[in-house]
């Protein structure tokens, strides 16, 4: 497996990660992480999630985990229900379906561009 560095933009780091298949193929996994940033000016942030994008697969998800105790750690007057809901939501567009709402049509990759 091979790991590049693609670009860091803001709090969000994507890369692409290719792995060999059968045969020799190989298949390109794009993934961003996803961060809470609870006091911006602090420059203080926790990782909560990872998205994985493989167009060859056609296949985009979500994993989220908050850390609320770490969440409250950074900013005790955090949101933690919102944030919640917002990675929740975020899993619901990776999914697809009913819970992707207006990106339900959209395909895996442009889900994935999009959050």
């Amino acid at each position: 497996m091979s790991e590049t560095h693609i670009y860091m933009a803001g709090h969000v780091t994507e890369r692409h990660i290719t792995r060999a298949g059968q045969g020799g193929d190989r298949d390109v996994f794009e993934y961003a992480l996803l961060r809470v940033v609870p006091r911006v000016e602090r420059g203080e942030y926790i990782n909560a999630g990872v998205l994985v994008y493989c167009r060859a697969k056609t296949y985009v998800g979500a994993r989220t985990h908050l850390d609320e105790a770490r969440l409250l750690a950074l900013d005790p007057d955090a949101d933690a229900a919102g944030v919640r809901a917002a990675l929740g939501a975020v899993e619901g567009v990776c999914a697809g379906g009913a819970a992707a709402g207006h990106a339900a049509g959209d395909d895996p990759g442009r889900r994935f561009r999009w959050l």
